[in-house]
């Protein structure tokens, strides 16, 4: 690009305090996409058709016909009926029956199996969260900083923080007993 001139600033100074003197349009730039490139047009070359007795010798090709014959559709086997497998029971081991083999059909409302269900889902979550409380505690004193955020905590609020964990934790332990428990009596959901 050019280097302005003396002129080019005067004329920039006058437009910047004269706001009724003409602008000048900056020109559009062709852009390198915009430029067609040239093409040779090739020459059509027929190609020899084989001579067929009786048949007239013509350029062009054969019209297609309205309805194209569809190729022969070979029967696909029916594939085998999949066996509907609880993964999570075949992880844990509960299921006595092979996989496969069919088994008496569980009630949709069966409040055993819901309670039960449920005592299992919160057991891990009642662990994980008294594990956090507690060792929210345990940071409280054992790290001794500047950038401890918990070292800010009153010492109430850090006996709430034992306190919680503890009683999650025994939460836990009752839904391991109450799990057991309806395990062991033979209750358990079919």
């Amino acid at each position: 690009m050019a280097e302005p001139t003396n002129e080019d600033a005067a004329k920039a100074l006058e437009r910047l305090s004269n706001p009724q003197a003409p602008t000048p349009q900056p020109k559009p730039r062709p852009s390198p996409a915009a430029k067609p490139q040239p093409t040779k047009p090739q020459p059509f070359k027929p190609q020899p058709a084989a001579a067929k007795p009786g048949a007239a010798k013509s350029a062009r090709p054969k019209a297609p016909s309205a309805k194209a014959p569809s190729p022969a559709k070979k029967p696909t086997p029916a594939p085998a009926p999949a066996l509907p497998v609880n993964l999570q029971e075949a992880l844990a081991g509960t299921r006595h029956a092979a996989p496969g083999l069919r088994t008496a059909p569980r009630s949709k409302s069966d409040p055993v199996a819901f309670q039960l269900a449920l005592k299992r889902t919160a057991i891990p979550v009642l662990l994980t969260l008294g594990f956090i409380l507690v060792s929210l505690g345990v940071v409280h004193f054992a790290w001794k900083s500047d950038d401890n955020p918990v070292l800010e905590l009153p010492t109430g609020m850090v006996i709430g923080l034992f306190t919680a964990g503890a009683v999650l934790w025994a939460l836990a332990a009752l839904n391991m007993v109450s799990v057991r428990r309806t395990l062991a009596t033979g209750r358990e959901p079919r």
